[in-house]
């Protein structure tokens, strides 16, 4: 098991990573990050959500001890027009994200950033989420439910709106949810 090598620290307060890693059974501790989730409007795409995942493990510096290895990730949105969707500020933001991603196709990106106390490796995965026609109310409701709110683009797939309003994707699912579990996976056994 790939967590008999390191003692794995996830740092992410998200339910749906700390989910992913106890399918993948791997043991874990997990440590909340404190950094704002900014970055220079100069980056486009991976580079934005890369920049942030190193950008909370270097928050989490001075918990990495020998044999420990930290698992940090950010996921953001990109719309076809290029718009970057990162966690809703309000359900107003949740509505208006929501009704940029409805009939319409976007992409999920995560970044993951593995970090020991003498090797950092960083790599992302992308796949393409294409939304039915969602009625106006059922976006309302969802919005209502505050479910969105703490979600990149205002929806997850997992969820309730996420089971009726995708209505396909070409890539990982584990991705859109926020942590691709294959990559994952794979990159800690070589890290």
């Amino acid at each position: 098991m790939i967590d008999k090598k390191y003692n794995i620290i996830l740092g992410s307060k998200s339910p749906r990573r700390s989910e992913i890693l106890n399918k993948l059974q791997i043991k874990f501790k997990i440590s909340i990050p404190d950094c704002d989730e900014k970055y220079p409007q100069t980056l486009k795409g991976c580079k934005i959500s890369e920049f942030i995942a190193i950008k909370k493990s270097e928050s989490l510096l001075s918990e990495i001890k020998k044999n420990d290895l930290l698992i940090t990730c950010d996921t953001i949105i990109v719309t076809k027009e290029n718009d970057i969707l990162n966690k809703p500020i309000d359900k107003n933001d949740a509505y208006n994200m929501l009704n940029k991603l409805n009939n319409n196709e976007h992409y999920v990106i995560s970044s993951v950033c593995l970090r020991s106390n003498n090797k950092l490796k960083v790599f992302s995965e992308e796949t393409k989420v294409t939304f039915n026609r969602i009625p106006q109310e059922i976006i309302q409701k969802y919005v209502n439910s505050n479910q969105p709110l703490d979600k990149a683009g205002g929806y997850g797939i997992q969820d309730w709106f996420g089971l009726i309003g995708v209505k396909k994707i070409s890539g990982n699912y584990t991705n859109v949810m926020g942590l691709p579990a294959g990559s994952l996976y794979f990159n800690i056994r070589e890290f």
